[in-house]
């Protein structure tokens, strides 16, 4: 394992919230290596040291070596260890780090800009103002992050809002959470959107109070999406490394990336074994367009490494709130009968459910309405009655609306997890 993963003391003394302990770089070592006294990386002592075991001890001690934990107590432990880095925590507290167990960290282009913490519509045209500059007339721009409720305009942004400052360059800025994004009109002009293009299955193109199309689209924006010109490999994985190793100041020490494919498998093994910043520990689900592609590489990596290692399989039952697509029992408030929709036909789902808790595969499933969760659980007990699997590990992503008592229950009894 590459040492440039090894803790840096640096993680430690910079947390403004206390101290988190991360777990995030060591070289792997045996259990019969774990010293039980003498020479030893580090000691962090002085502090209140949330141990996270059955009792929820607090302890004072905490003794690293290797990147690795090898014990934890009072300070008794300064007389056993000899450590080559003592930290004094002046009482202050040190956790383990947070996992996050549902995320999206990708690598970005230069294309690309953060709208994560943006708090107007101003703020967003002068960005892309700012990168047109950067980048030039004609370039298609791209964003993520934005959400109408942190907006000081109180509304989305509409395709005239970026019309206005990019009449020449294709602009499609995908909300906060990935359900629908906003596109100018020579994005769309391009993709050949109009009045007349069907509304997608499990989509909409939305058309606003004045006949015209508003430039939303919710949940199939890759009509627009798929004109983006692809990235190089050096821009992803430059900027995937630098995304990856600011998880570590929020604390943030191991992850569940929630959709990523083989090659991108490939690329975050490029970059664990040469990367210069720590990184935490990553977990990366699939999406089931290529089994047989995801059979070859648990063939060749298995569980993977300490580091780097595949993650469940991704599943799509419904959209979001945000489209709003969500899958729910009852109707929409103000909404007729829209109750959202299935990401795909519902036998086509309960088929590609069977298919792949028959390949042996643990699913996190993404489920946010209570008809998607009602039908993703009486498929999944349908599956494990046919085919029982001892510690499946199924589970649902998101789970924002609770079901029917007896699907809870069922959940329950199967154990059916929520992430």
């Amino acid at each position: 394992m590459n040492s440039r993963y090894k803790v840096r003391t640096a993680t430690f003394l910079t947390m403004t919230l206390g101290l988190l302990l991360t777990a995030c770089g060591g070289q792997e070592t045996a259990p019969e290596e774990i010293p039980t006294a003498g020479e030893v990386d580090l000691v962090l002592t002085n502090g209140k040291v949330f141990v996270a075991d059955a009792d929820f001890s607090i302890v004072n001690t905490v003794v690293v070596n290797d990147g690795l934990i090898v014990a934890s107590g009072d300070d008794s432990l300064l007389d056993r260890y000899d450590a080559a880095e003592t930290v004094d925590l002046e009482g202050k507290l040190l956790i383990p780090g947070f996992i996050d167990s549902h995320t999206h960290i990708r690598g970005r282009p230069q294309r690309y800009i953060e709208l994560g913490e943006v708090t107007s519509i101003a703020e967003i045209q002068e960005l892309i103002s700012a990168k047109i500059e950067e980048i030039g007339e004609g370039e298609w721009i791209t964003g993520y992050g934005w959400s109408e409720d942190e907006l000081d305009e109180g509304r989305r942004p509409l395709r005239a809002d970026l019309d206005a400052v990019a009449p020449d360059n294709p602009v499609i800025l995908t909300r906060a959470g990935g359900h629908s994004a906003v596109t100018n009109s020579l994005a769309l002009e391009l993709a050949d959107v109009t009045l007349n293009t069907p509304q997608p299955e499990g989509g909409v193109i939305e058309v606003g109070d004045d006949g015209e199309l508003n430039g939303i689209i919710r949940e199939r924006q890759n009509i627009v999406g798929r004109l983006v010109p692809d990235s190089t490999y050096d821009e992803l994985i430059a900027s995937l490394e630098v995304n990856l190793n600011a998880l570590l100041a929020k604390g943030i020490t191991s992850i569940t990336d929630a959709s990523k494919t083989v090659s991108d498998y490939e690329m975050f093994e490029d970059l664990y074994s040469n990367n210069d910043l720590p990184l935490p520990r990553s977990a990366l689900q699939f999406q089931w367009y290529d089994p047989d592609a995801i059979n070859a590489l648990n063939a060749r990596v298995g569980e993977g490494n300490e580091f780097l290692k595949p993650g469940p399989i991704k599943v799509f039952a419904d959209g979001g709130f945000t489209g709003p697509a969500a899958y729910t029992l009852e109707p929409y408030v103000n909404q007729g009968e829209y109750r959202g929709y299935l990401n795909m036909p519902e036998k086509e789902l309960v088929t590609l459910l069977n298919e792949i808790h028959d390949a042996g595969y643990q699913m996190g499933i993404h489920a946010i309405g209570d008809a998607a969760i009602v039908l993703v659980v009486n498929t999944l007990a349908d599956a494990l009655e046919r085919s029982p699997r001892v510690d499946h590990r199924h589970y649902l992503n998101h789970f924002s609306m609770r079901p029917p008592e007896l699907t809870m229950e069922l959940m329950a009894e199967l154990q059916i997890h929520i992430t």
